[in-house]
């Protein structure tokens, strides 16, 4: 059995028409991000995509001999079995929860969302994964669902939905307003999402006065429209984010009378918590 065949075999698929088996494959890749296909021929590369595989298809891949998956003396070097390890051991029980909790409440697609950015949390948990490969998986998700997916993914990673993180209290503010329905926190999440008035996430590229003109954005945006909530975050990870947002804060505390401002770290994330309604008159 050929090399096509055994993975058509294992994946019970057809190659796509726009992989031409005929032409020279060097070496076989595992990627690891959600959403695409299956299989994806790079040049000479062709790449098998194990978050879109079964568990079955997984644990047959592993079964087929290894001189079925060799190509010109190079044979697939990336574990699929120490992945999906890793994803599960990084799987917290509390995900589980966090999930049944939102199901009632959210829309097919933001729980679908949720569910996709819980997994890349674990897989951030398990593995060194960079920046850019995080934020490319974000992208990923946002590219098979919404636009909207890459901030809501990174409330899910940062913490949000879980028991403390905030929108759960922010749901049962909406259940008993008499002004709305349990029903509305889907409408108002979305609300929220679009506007980014949960969180300002920062990078370690950004600069401290273009932080503070978003901040500013965003808390004139309160100001403007009565939210349902009464606060608004800036987050970042490691020292450079850190001294960045401690200018910021600095900035902000100078600029408005009686601002008040928590900050607290959460491991290597500075976080820092503004409550709109206390942005007093600008200092002049």
């Amino acid at each position: 059995m050929g090399l096509f065949d055994a993975l058509e075999k294992v994946l019970d698929i057809e190659f796509a028409p726009d992989i031409d088996i005929s032409s020279s494959i060097s070496n076989i890749h595992l990627i690891k991000y959600e959403g695409g296909t299956k299989l994806e021929k790079e040049g000479e590369s062709l790449k098998i995509n194990i978050n879109e595989l079964t568990p079955e298809e997984r644990n047959e891949l592993l079964q087929v001999p290894p001189d079925q998956l060799e190509v010109n003396g190079r044979v697939l070097e990336d574990d699929a079995e120490n992945e999906t390890a890793a994803i599960e051991n990084g799987y917290q029980e509390y995900y589980d929860d966090i999930l049944e909790y939102f199901e009632p409440i959210l829309s097919d697609l933001y729980h679908e969302i949720l569910e996709d950015a819980l997994h890349l949390r674990a897989s951030i948990e398990e593995q060194d994964l960079t920046r850019d490969e995080i934020h490319e998986r974000k992208r990923d998700i946002a590219k098979r669902t919404s636009a909207d997916a890459f901030y809501l993914a990174t409330l899910v990673t940062a913490g949000y939905f879980d028991e403390n993180g905030g929108l759960r209290d922010l749901y049962v503010d909406i259940r008993i307003n008499d002004e709305y329905h349990g029903r509305d926190f889907q409408k108002e999440l979305e609300r929220l999402v679009d506007k980014k008035l949960l969180c300002v996430f920062v990078e370690r590229d950004d600069l401290s006065d273009e932080v503070t003109t978003t901040v500013e954005s965003r808390l004139q945006k309160f100001k403007n429209n009565e939210q349902i909530h009464d606060w608004l975050d800036i987050r970042g990870i490691g020292p450079k984010c850190g001294d960045t947002i401690d200018t910021v804060v600095e900035t902000l505390e100078e600029r408005y009378i009686g601002i008040d401002i928590d900050r607290w770290k959460n491991g290597d994330q500075m976080v820092v918590r503004i409550r709109p309604h206390t942005v007093g008159t600008i200092n002049i």
